[in-house]
C-alpha cells in the first residue's frame, strides 16, 4: 500500500477522536492493516475506552495483542496457533486455546 493512500487512511482515524461507540477492523491480508496503522487504532480505542473488535488474518496475529474481541474462523484460528491438525469441534478450541500463546490473549 502507498504512502498516499497510508496516510488517508490515518487521516479517516480522526472519526474515532469525534466519538465512536467501537471500532472494528476486518484483515483481508491486503496491505491496508498493517503495524503502524494497528498500533494507531489501538492507541485510540484505548484512550476512549471503546471496544476494538478485529477479523484477523492468521499471518497478522502478533498484530492483534491487547484488542477487546478476536473473531478468526476455525481455519485462521488453527494456522495462528500453527496448530499441527485442524480445528473441528468444540473440544478442538477448548484445547487450542488452553495452549494460547500469553501475546495472543485478550484483554
Amino acid at each position: 500500500v502507498g504512502d498516499e493512500l497510508t496516510s488517508l487512511m490515518e487521516r479517516s482515524l480522526d472519526v474515532i477522536e469525534n466519538g465512536v461507540d467501537g471500532v472494528i477492523v476486518s484483515d483481508y491480508g491486503k496491505g491496508m492493516i498493517n503495524r503502524e496503522i494497528l498500533r494507531k487504532v489501538k492507541g485510540l480505542t484505548q484512550k476512549h475506552r471503546i471496544p476494538l473488535v478485529v477479523d484477523p488474518k492468521p499471518e497478522h496475529f502478533p498484530y492483534y495483542t491487547r484488542v477487546t474481541v478476536l473473531t478468526p474462523n476455525q481455519f485462521e484460528a488453527s494456522r495462528a496457533m500453527h496448530w499441527l491438525k485442524e480445528i473441528k469441534n468444540q473440544e478442538d478450541i477448548n484445547t487450542t486455546s488452553f495452549f494460547c500463546p500469553p501475546s495472543y490473549l485478550i484483554s
